[in-house]
């Protein structure tokens, strides 16, 4: 369990098929929140926001299913194919998840006197989120076994995840803007190891 005498924040990120879920099940285990922007998005898209209705508006009746909520699998080979339709997406919906991660951070430090809040966002450092964290985490592999690893968890092509890689930040510009590095090459004990001594240099342990 962690233990300490102040809360701090860190944000997770890495690109596709690194490892940020493997990260964040490591963390939990060990003590810490996590909380995802991926399910803050999901809260985002709910029927009945201002984000869900400027979605409709924009890309129309091909990113909704039958009920009326949103496809995000439709919506997502709609962005990945085109930069400008990704940009148009992320300046509706980014906002919307700031501002609840915002508000869980804010409600983890006052509950809280002390422990590890992390926030995984594949996107942390595009949307600068990383405004709102005390240091940045990004995990790391090579981009083979980056590719391999979503091409068999999605059941996708390799395009498919070539394109996703470029709609996000080169790994050059994300591990420059890391405070620690995480490398996830398939030894998970090493990894289990790893996120253990970044949270012990934090002061928990």
């Amino acid at each position: 369990m962690i233990h300490g005498s102040r809360v701090s924040v860190s944000g997770l990120t890495g690109g596709v098929g690194a490892g940020k879920s493997t990260v964040t099940s490591i963390a939990e285990k060990l003590g810490a929140t996590v909380v995802s922007a991926d399910e803050l998005g999901h809260a985002v898209y709910e029927s009945g926001t201002s984000e869900h209705a400027a979605v409709v508006e924009a890309f129309g009746s091909c990113a909704q299913n039958p009920d009326g909520s949103i496809n995000r699998t439709a919506l997502g080979e709609i962005v990945f194919a085109d930069a400008s339709q990704l940009r148009r997406l992320t300046d509706i919906v980014w906002p919307g998840i700031r501002a609840r991660a915002l508000e869980a951070i804010t409600e983890f430090r006052i509950q809280r006197p002390n422990g590890v809040f992390m926030l995984d966002a594949a996107l942390l450092l595009e949307a600068k989120w990383d405004e709102l964290v005390d240091q940045v985490w990004v995990v790391t592999a090579s981009e083979d076994e980056r590719v391999l690893r979503t091409m068999q968890r999605d059941g996708v092509d390799r395009n498919k995840v070539s394109q996703r890689m470029q709609s996000q930040m080169s790994e050059k510009d994300r591990l420059d803007a890391a405070d620690v590095i995480l490398r996830n090459d398939g030894d998970i004990d090493e990894l289990h190891h790893n996120v253990a001594r970044e949270l012990m240099r934090l002061g928990f342990n």
